[in-house]
């Protein structure tokens, strides 16, 4: 009767019971708040307060809290959790350990006998290569890192001056300090969420500027990604050089790479962000 009651508990209750068995467990914590759609009734702000007890020198930490109190709408634990972020030692979005865990798992699997024929079938007609187990397992595993729930969605509402009225002074400051650590990250959904709402804040300066032009040479690369050839089974290289570096690095074997100095982005609103306070 037990095993048949656990069948039957809900994708987020089986991932709850995670800090259950191992409580002092960073890696079980995260799961389990990435494990929580708020739309199912799962109570998300209480897994991210287990989750800055376990890990709470990693300011990502503090933006997983900060999203789930935004959620509530509960502004004394967002505005005290952005600020703890600011404020971390550490700043570990922990991207690439979905991937690295899921890896090790699937290669020890069989390919899946649903997907296995239909994905190597298409990948021989772009490829002109067979597909290996392996490479359908670091195929699966980067997909699934893809789709894990990534911290700090709350700062498009918490860090933008809203229309008649700009962001006080301290909260502009924490702001600035946690884009900042966004934007040095290596990976591209990262760095450009946070160029985005960054160089608004920085007015002119030469850190302006540079973060300008990380935005332009980003947007480049995001142009370019789609003429990139790189070998199936990169999976493992792309999260331990970088996401960024990695296509980087591709589009320099191919000639691609840097973007020429004059190159701008076609739409309006990514020319004004690189263009204005220069």
């Amino acid at each position: 009767m037990r095993e048949l009651a656990d069948r039957e508990l809900s994708h987020h209750e089986l991932f709850g019971r995670l800090t259950l068995r191992w409580p002092h467990d960073v890696a079980a914590a995260w799961v389990s708040w990435e494990h929580c759609p708020r739309a199912r009734g799962c109570d998300q702000l209480a897994r991210a307060r287990h989750l800055v007890v376990v890990d709470g020198n990693n300011g990502a930490a503090w933006l997983a809290l900060m999203d789930s109190a935004l959620h509530v709408r509960d502004e004394a634990t967002q505005e005290y959790a952005l600020a703890r972020a600011a404020r971390s030692p550490v700043f570990d979005m922990r991207r690439g350990g979905t991937y690295t865990r899921l890896y090790a798992i699937l290669l020890e699997l069989p390919p899946s006998p649903r997907c296995w024929p239909h994905i190597a079938n298409q990948s021989q007609e772009i490829s002109g290569e067979p597909m290996t187990p392996a490479e359908y397992a670091d195929l699966a595993a980067h997909g699934s890192e893809l789709a894990v729930a990534i911290p700090g969605y709350g700062l498009r509402e918490a860090c933008t001056d809203g229309e008649g009225h700009r962001l006080a002074p301290s909260r502009r400051m924490d702001c600035i300090s946690v884009l900042a650590r966004l934007a040095d990250q290596p990976t591209i959904s990262d760095q450009l969420r946070a160029l985005r709402l960054l160089i608004p804040l920085l007015g002119r300066s030469e850190t302006s500027r540079f973060r300008q032009e990380q935005y332009r040479q980003l947007l480049w690369l995001l142009r370019k990604m789609p003429f990139v050839r790189f070998p199936l089974g990169s999976g493992a290289r792309i999260w331990a050089q970088g996401e960024v570096d990695f296509f980087q690095s591709q589009l320099l074997e191919q000639g691609l790479w840097p973007p020429p100095p004059d190159w701008l982005p076609a739409d309006e609103d990514s020319r004004k962000l690189i263009l204005d306070a220069r």
